[in-house]
């Protein structure tokens, strides 16, 4: 599913890969103490807004949509691999992409636009891993 959705939206797997070992440790069932749920860590209410989305784009059709169908690990990976799209189209940097992924994308357009400080471990954290999963792949081929 990840080569699928990854292909769907032209994002390296290995990037998506890099974005749940940050965020859950690849545990579908994770909640993060501000209610971000399932494998890549998704709050409700990004997640109600995104099935709203994938429906009117792609078709995708999500009934009653619910914060616990988060933890199903095909729903969270669709959803998380269009808002990792959705956001580097938006930001157009890898880096603020991944800021806005964990910080929202609200707070780190704040940020920008009033000059504030933006935080830069979660973009290392994610960044090392892509690069460790780029790295693994490289050698297996």
């Amino acid at each position: 599913l990840i080569l699928q959705e990854s292909a769907r939206r032209d994002i390296d797997p290995m990037l998506v890969l890099a974005v749940i070992k940050v965020e859950s440790g690849f545990r579908n069932h994770a909640l993060s103490p501000v209610g971000a749920r399932g494998i890549m860590q998704i709050m409700p209410e990004t997640g109600k807004y995104l099935t709203e989305e994938l429906f009117r784009l792609d078709g995708v059709r999500l009934r009653n949509f619910r914060p616990d169908q988060l933890h199903d690990p095909a729903l969270n990976i669709k959803l998380g691999v269009f808002y990792l799209d959705w956001l580097k189209k938006q930001f157009r940097n890898l880096s603020l992409a991944l800021l806005a992924y964990n910080f929202g994308p609200g707070e780190i357009q704040n940020r920008l636009a009033t000059d504030a400080e933006l935080a830069e471990e979660y973009p290392k954290l994610v960044l090392t891993a892509y690069r460790e999963y780029r790295k693994a792949k490289a050698a297996l081929f």
